[in-house]
């Protein structure tokens, strides 16, 4: 084999000359290839993370209500279609209905958001405080401790349809809570205060 690599074709030696040809035969075959069909595939993929806020009330909500740290009178909370780049507007003032429902400095609110994961992959949901305001703004998942943001690692359809489906005030088991606790500070300035909840999940 050796002796016929090494004799010459021409002048130009056979083993050279093989390789053009292998090289030849496969380029060759690889240009050839006919394609005789194409698929386009389109996936919508839909957003995992449901934020349930169907607080208990006389119109039969699911979720866990919002109260005052200390039991004092709920302010009136309003939820209105986002503007601005926002999915949900919330006013938080006081009701003409309801005395001593001013939220004042001092006071403490606290608002419980049912979070349910759709997918059957696990995610991890974080939440944090945007923008400016002189309230203090934390945040805790279930009976945890509250912080500055809140981090949770959400198995394949963790979560429950309503947290409080019974309406008696008590988380039920198998929900996850996120929550936000407002506190504005004894040196709060009056007059309107706005932030955002910045939800992300990866």
């Amino acid at each position: 084999m050796k002796r016929f690599l090494k004799s010459k074709w021409r002048s130009i030696p056979v083993g050279v000359v093989s390789m053009v040809l292998i090289f030849a035969l496969v380029a060759g075959s690889a240009f050839a290839a006919y394609t005789f069909t194409k698929v386009q595939v389109e996936v919508v993929v839909e957003e995992a993370i449901v934020l349930g806020y169907n607080w208990c009330t006389g119109s039969g909500g699911d979720d866990l209500a919002p109260y005052m740290v200390g039991g004092t009178v709920l302010p009136d909370i309003c939820l209105a279609a986002g503007t601005g780049g926002y999915d949900l507007d919330v006013t938080i003032t006081e009701d003409p209905s309801r005395d001593a429902s001013e939220f004042c400095p001092g006071e403490t609110l606290v608002i419980p958001l049912n979070l349910r994961n759709k997918s059957d992959g696990s995610l991890t949901v974080d939440v944090t405080q945007g923008g400016s305001s002189s309230l203090t703004v934390t945040f805790a998942i279930n009976s945890g401790a509250f912080g500055s943001s809140a981090n949770v690692v959400m198995a394949g359809h963790q979560g429950s349809f309503g947290s409080d489906m019974d309406c008696n005030g008590i988380q039920d088991a198998g929900a996850t809570v996120l929550y936000v606790k407002i506190h504005a500070p004894g040196d709060c300035p009056t007059g309107s205060q706005v932030f955002s909840l910045d939800f992300s999940r990866s």
